[in-house]
């Protein structure tokens, strides 16, 4: 990928969208599915309208635009791995375990329930604390 911004690899692209689409969102899912997590930051840094996933209406589009103008994946892997967290993506070794302390997905770690969710997003990514 290439632009201010823009995320180097699967990890960094998992992370953007997580700061732009809302957990469980069905379109932008598919979307991801689609086109790749880097291929849909893609889109959503270019901008424009046609640039837009089908589903997704203009006024929708806009708002999914400036999350990500504020967006900055750099910053928050630096801020989980400052505390000992790391971003579980599809394809790592962990990635298909689901927690024993709680029943959401979303929430992957060892030892007691911390309580801490995450989007997931068409096979998306989840915090955990295992490294």
């Amino acid at each position: 990928m290439s632009g201010p911004g823009a995320p180097d690899d699967e990890r960094a692209a998992r992370v953007f969208l997580g700061r732009v689409i809302e957990p469980g969102d069905e379109v932008a899912g598919r979307w991801v599915r689609e086109t790749g997590a880097p291929g849909a930051v893609r889109q959503l840094l270019r901008g424009a309208d046609e640039d837009a996933p089908t589903g997704v209406s203009e006024r929708r589009w806009a708002g999914l635009r400036a999350r990500a103008d504020a967006a900055d994946p750099a910053r928050d892997l630096a801020l989980a791995d400052a505390a000992g967290l790391r971003f579980v993506c599809p394809g790592d070794a962990v990635f298909h375990l689901q927690s024993a302390c709680c029943s959401r997905s979303c929430c992957v770690r060892e030892g007691p329930c911390c309580g801490a969710v995450a989007p997931l997003l068409g096979g998306g990514w989840r915090y955990t604390e295992a490294r």
